[in-house]
Parts: C-alpha cells; sequence; structure tokens
C-alpha cells in the first residue's frame, strides 16, 4: 500500500498500526498538500456487516464532534482496489507524540505537568459527557493521548484520538457510546461491558498514575482492585487522595463527573465535601463516630468465641467468691464501728482493740469488695462494654479509653503534635511461632499512632495478674477503617 494513491487525492506515506482487518496510514492529502490520518477497514473472511455499521458509526461520530484537541473527520469512502477492498477513514493528522511514546523516551513528568494533563484531558471529557448522548471514550490510556512540544512553562497541548475500532465500538442500552479499553486502564465495570463517563475517569486516573511511576497499572500492586501507587511515588497526599478517588474500583465511589473531577483538582479542600461509598463490612461490629473535628472509631468489647464465654464465668465467678468471702469479714466491721460510734464517750482499752481489729477487717472488706466491682465490671464490660478511640483532628491527638453504660475509665491521650501526613496499613504476617495481626498506622511527621487488629482488656485475677482479651479487626475492617480515615484526613494510604 506504500506510495498508492487513494481516492486519487490521499497518497499513503507510511504505515502508523495493524491489527487484524485494520491498519491505519499517515498520508498526504495532494489537494489540500497537508498530512491526513488514513484508518482502513478490510474485507477478510472476519468481516461482517455488524463490523461494517460500527465503523461507519465511528466516522458519525467523529462528524459530531467539533473540539480542537480531537481529530477532526475529513472523509469516508469505500476503496476498491485489485488486492484491497474495503472503507476508509480519514481524519486530520497531528504531529505529536503519545504519552506512552514520552515515557519510553526517557521523559519524567513533575506532579504539576501531571496535573496540567489532567486538567486538559478532563477538559475534553466534560466536552464528551455533556453529548446528547454522552460519548464515553472507554479507551483512555497513554498510548491513545498525544502530547505536543513544550511551550514556556507548559507540558504541551494535549489530543486525544482514537476513537474507535472495528472490535470495540458499540451502543449500550442507554443510548451511551461506548469503546472497549486496555487491559490495565479498564474501569472494573467494563470487563462487564458497562460503560459511563465514570468509567472514562478510571482510565484517566490510570493514565496518570503511569505517568508519575512509570509502570503500566497492571505491574503496580492492588489491594481489592484499587492501584497501589503511593509507595512508589511522591506527590503530595492531596493529590494521592484525589487519584485514588479517581480509580476507585467502585463506580459509584469515583467523582459524579468529569467538571467535578477537574474542580477537585483545583480545589484539593472539595475532595472531602464529595461523598465517597465505603461500604462497612458485613457483619462488622466496628462503627464510626464523625463530627467536624473529631473521629470516633469504636470497638467491640470482645469477638463472642469460647474463651469469650469462660471469660464471663470467671468474673463472675470471682465476683461471687471475693462476694462470699467479704460478707464474714464487713459483718463484724459494721458490728464494730457502731459499737466504738456508740461508746466513743466512755473510752477504754477494749475500744482501742474494737479499733485495730475494724482497721484489718475493714481494709481486708475492702480489698475483697474492690475485687468484686472489679470483677463485674469486666463482666459487664463483656457484655456491654466498647472500646473506643477517639482522634482529634484539631489539635492532633488520639484519646483510647473505655466506654460502660456511659461511664468512661482507663482513658490514655497521646499528641502526635504535627498535621497527619499518611495512612499506612501493615498486612497480617504469620510464621511458626506466632500469627501478627494486620494493623493501621497513622503518621504525623515522625510520631504515629497502632491501631492493632487486636484490643485488650484490663481485667485482674484474684492475684494480681493481668489478664488479655482481643476483639480480632478483619482484613475488610481494616481495610475499611483505613480508606475511612484517608478520607476524613485527606491523605493517601500505603500498604505494606
Amino acid at each position: 500500500m506504500l506510495e498508492k494513491i487513494l481516492k486519487n487525492r490521499y497518497k499513503i506515506i507510511d504505515l502508523l498500526s495493524k491489527k487484524s482487518g485494520r491498519k491505519t496510514f499517515l498520508a498526504e492529502d495532494l489537494e489540500r498538500q497537508q498530512k491526513v490520518i488514513l484508518k482502513l477497514l478490510t474485507f477478510n473472511s472476519d468481516l461482517n456487516w455488524e463490523q461494517y455499521k460500527l465503523f461507519d458509526r465511528e466516522a458519525k461520530i467523529l462528524q459530531a464532534i467539533d473540539n480542537p484537541a480531537i481529530p477532526h473527520y475529513l472523509d469516508f469512502f469505500e476503496l476498491d482496489l485489485p488486492q484491497k477492498k474495503g472503507f476508509v477513514l480519514v481524519q486530520t493528522y497531528i504531529d505529536a507524540i503519545s504519552l506512552e511514546d514520552h515515557i519510553k523516551l526517557g521523559r519524567n513528568f513533575s506532579q504539576i505537568e501531571v496535573e496540567e494533563i489532567a486538567k486538559s484531558i478532563l477538559e475534553i471529557l466534560i466536552y464528551l459527557h455533556e453529548k446528547e448522548p454522552p460519548i464515553v471514550h472507554r479507551d483512555i490510556k497513554p498510548s491513545n493521548i498525544l502530547l505536543g512540544s513544550r511551550s514556556g512553562h507548559s507540558a504541551g497541548k494535549i489530543y486525544l484520538i482514537d476513537f474507535g475500532s472495528v472490535q470495540n465500538i458499540a451502543v449500550n442500552h442507554s443510548g451511551t457510546i461506548t469503546i472497549v479499553g486496555t487491559y490495565g486502564y479498564m474501569a472494573p465495570e467494563q470487563f462487564g461491558d458497562r460503560a459511563t463517563p465514570a468509567s472514562d475517569l478510571y482510565s484517566l486516573g490510570a493514565t496518570l498514575i503511569y505517568l508519575i511511576t512509570g509502570r503500566h497499572p497492571s505491574e503496580l500492586p492492588n489491594k481489592d482492585l484499587q492501584i497501589q501507587f503511593e509507595a512508589v511515588t511522591t506527590v503530595s497526599p492531596q493529590f494521592s487522595l484525589w487519584l485514588r478517588k479517581m480509580t476507585d474500583p467502585a463506580r459509584d465511589s469515583r467523582f459524579n463527573s468529569a467538571k467535578e473531577a477537574k474542580e477537585a483538582l483545583q480545589q484539593p479542600q472539595l475532595i472531602k465535601n464529595i461523598p465517597t461509598v465505603i461500604k462497612k463490612p458485613v457483619g462488622s461490629q466496628v462503627s464510626l463516630n464523625k463530627k467536624s473535628n473529631k473521629i470516633g472509631i469504636v470497638f467491640p468489647a470482645v469477638e463472642y468465641s469460647k474463651e469469650t464465654y469462660l471469660a464471663l464465668t470467671y468474673y463472675l465467678m470471682s465476683a461471687s467468691i471475693c462476694g462470699l468471702m467479704a460478707l464474714p469479714c464487713t459483718v463484724p466491721t459494721i458490728f464494730l464501728f457502731t459499737n466504738i460510734i456508740a461508746n466513743l464517750a466512755n473510752f477504754n482499752p477494749l475500744i482501742i482493740i474494737s479499733l485495730i481489729i475494724l482497721l484489718a477487717l475493714g481494709k481486708i472488706s475492702l480489698r475483697l469488695w474492690g475485687f468484686v466491682l472489679l470483677n463485674l465490671r469486666s463482666f459487664l464490660y463483656l457484655l456491654f462494654g466498647k472500646k473506643i478511640l477517639q482522634i482529634d483532628r484539631n489539635n492532633t491527638a488520639i484519646a483510647s479509653f473505655y466506654r460502660l453504660f456511659g461511664f468512661t475509665y482507663n482513658k490514655s491521650l497521646q499528641n502526635l503534635g504535627n498535621e497527619i501526613k499518611k495512612i499506612e496499613v501493615i498486612e497480617a504476617s504469620a510464621s511458626e511461632s506466632e500469627v501478627d495481626f494486620a494493623k493501621i498506622i497513622i503518621w504525623a511527621a515522625n510520631n504515629k499512632y497502632q491501631i492493632n487488629g487486636k484490643y485488650q482488656i484490663n481485667g485482674k485475677e484474684f492475684f494480681n495478674n493481668e489478664i488479655e482479651y482481643k476483639y480480632n479487626l478483619t482484613e475488610p475492617e481494616i481495610d475499611w477503617l483505613a480508606r475511612e480515615l484517608s478520607d476524613w484526613f485527606g491523605v493517601g494510604i500505603e500498604y505494606k
């Protein structure tokens, strides 16, 4: 096909890409004396009428688009050569190379440049998504975004290309025109052939992650389909949070529109005010209490298990035994106390002896009743108590305490002293000797607070030996809490 002239007008210069039944050429329009792009769909054994209709629809879509950042439709005609028959779509040629080629050539993009690129593409998406019906590109990726030469402080002019192919353009049930995407950049819902404007936001987010990390999204670790990029980049916490929202695997948890995404990028504080659907794990007994400047994490006493029931039995029996032991001491103590009060005016040596016995019995009684109350408190705590962590965003302080029937006790306070910088999740691990539960670490500069995957209740046996009972957080609970804290603080999550 090289050097051939199609329609007595388009001279083919070079083959740019080749797929089954489809080729893309760089050509020269001899009439206008300018370069153009030719997309050729050829007849072969795999071509059917439906594929032609899709190719024809792509041409009509481009005819309806008038945006300087998108190639313009120029021509569409039937190809009839001795060895090639098919259809040709002609578009304007853009003198720029793709973001993917920029990366391969060794170019590194700063956060400022990536944000500038993001704003430019979002402006294009706003235009496409506000069409009737909305046009969902569905194949946004580095190779489909062209970047022109740098100009002053600008990263370069951005163009979005490739609005269709024989195999991947369709119309969904809502009338929205969609294009199948590329693995690694596709939103999860696209695997079920369901695309919305939010799908383009995911693909754009994945593309930007490629720019800041230099790695294909599929090469990065993921947690429940969420791309984990924070560990290999140094972008700001606000931009990291914005990218996570863009690439949230749950479609409803992304921005509602490209316009909203652009506004949040320009004003990061808006991200905190945009509702995010973060589902609490089914069956979890952990709850959150959110206020403007404080967030409380409420944990149940323990998981109910065989050990819990044994502990309840132990505390109740301990309280009963201590109570039975305290009664023989308490009754004489009361008798001696009333007797001393009654005979205080008639002071004699018996009163001194009674007073000594009273002090001894009183001390034993108080100690035994103290054990009774302590065991009863532990018993009731296991049934009705809560463990609470309360985080104050203004003072960067974390209070930890127990609550039972509205009463608070064993309260401790840790001041982190600086603004929260990131949330870190340490995944669970196991060895032959022990199991290390997953945990969340809240970082503020060099200070940190660790939320373990287990919590202890400080009860005491009769001989003052501390007993430890745990509520083990599950991995879904850890992920949910980390996401909630990340969104509340407006910082990124780092998984380890």
